[in-house]
C-alpha cells in the first residue's frame, strides 16, 4: 500500500488478504501457532472491522475495475442481493457527492441515450408551442393545462431516473472481467463517457490514499531542501522546490 498509484480501494483486498493468510496457517506444527493466530485474528477484528463496513472503502473498491465485487459480499452465496446492495451505496453516494461535479464536466463525458429516463423539466413537452387562438387567444394550451393542473414535483421522478441509470451503469460494468494488470486511473479515463454517473464517484472515490507513506515522503524531501544553512526560502519557493523534487523522476527528466 505504499506505491505512488495506491488508492483506497486497495484496503479491502489487504484486510481480506491477511485474515486468509491467518485462515491457512492455522493449522500448523509449531507449537502454540494456533493460539498466536487465534489472538492475532481477534486484534484483527477488532481494528479493521471498522473498514469492511466503511462505505467509502467499498465504493472505493467497487470502482476499482480490477476488483469490482470480489473483497465485497453480503451475502456470498447470492450475487443479486450483492448487486442490489453495491447499487444502492453508490446511488446515495451519488446523491451527496454528484453535485460536487460541474455540470458542464458531466455533459462533456456524457451524451444521453434516447431510452434514458428525463424529467419533464428536461424534456421536450408535446403541447409546446400549441396555441387555440380561438378561446385562449395568445395563452398555450400548455400554460392552460399548467394553470388548471398544477405539476407534481419532479424530485421523485429525477430519484428515480436517476437511480435507474445507475443501476444500468452498474450492469454495464459488471459484465466487463476483472482484470489485475490494469490501471484504474487510464481505465475511467478511457471509459468515462460509457459510465458517466460511475465515473464522478470513481473520480471521489479512487483518490484517496491508502496510507501516509506519500506524505511522509514528501516531508523528508522537505528536509533535503530547507536545511540549516538554506532556511530562508520564501513558502511558496520551498512549496515549488519540493514539487519539482518529488515529481520530476516521475516524468523522467534527468538532472
Amino acid at each position: 500500500l505504499s506505491y505512488r498509484q495506491a488508492n483506497s480501494s486497495e484496503i479491502l483486498g489487504t484486510v481480506e488478504g491477511l485474515k486468509l493468510y491467518m485462515e491457512q496457517n492455522y493449522m500448523s506444527s509449531f507449537v502454540n501457532l494456533g493460539q498466536t493466530v487465534n489472538e492475532i485474528k481477534a486484534q484483527m477484528k477488532q481494528y479493521f472491522q471498522r473498514f469492511e463496513d466503511n462505505t467509502a472503502l467499498i465504493c472505493a473498491t467497487f470502482l476499482d475495475p480490477r476488483y469490482k465485487l470480489r473483497w465485497w459480499q453480503k451475502k456470498p452465496s447470492d450475487s443479486q442481493y450483492n448487486i442490489e446492495s453495491i447499487t444502492d451505496l453508490l446511488f446515495e453516494a451519488y446523491s451527496t457527492h454528484g453535485h460536487l461535479c460541474p455540470r458542464n464536466e458531466i455533459d462533456a463525458v456524457s451524451a444521453p441515450a434516447p431510452n434514458e429516463v428525463r424529467t419533464e423539466e428536461e424534456g421536450v413537452n408535446m403541447f409546446d408551442g400549441f396555441s387555440n387562438r380561438g378561446a385562449l387567444g395568445e395563452q398555450s394550451f400548455n400554460d392552460f393545462l399548467t394553470s388548471q393542473f398544477p405539476q407534481s414535483q419532479p424530485i421523485r421522478q429525477t430519484q428515480v431516473s436517476e437511480k435507474q441509470l445507475i443501476t444500468n451503469e452498474v450492469s454495464r460494468y459488471l459484465e466487463i472481467p476483472e482484470n489485475d494488470k490494469l490501471n484504474p486511473y487510464e481505465w475511467w479515463r478511457s471509459n468515462k463517457a460509457w459510465y458517466p454517473k460511475l465515473a464522478i464517484l470513481a473520480n471521489k472515490f479512487l483518490c484517496s490514499p491508502p496510507s501516509s507513506v506519500e506524505s511522509e515522503r514528501l516531508f523528508s524531501i522537505g528536509g533535503n531542501i530547507i536545511t540549516a544553512k538554506r532556511n530562508r526560502l520564501k513558502p511558496e519557493n520551498g512549496e515549488m522546490l519540493m514539487s519539482l523534487a518529488h515529481n520530476l523522476k516521475h516524468l523522467g527528466f534527468e538532472y
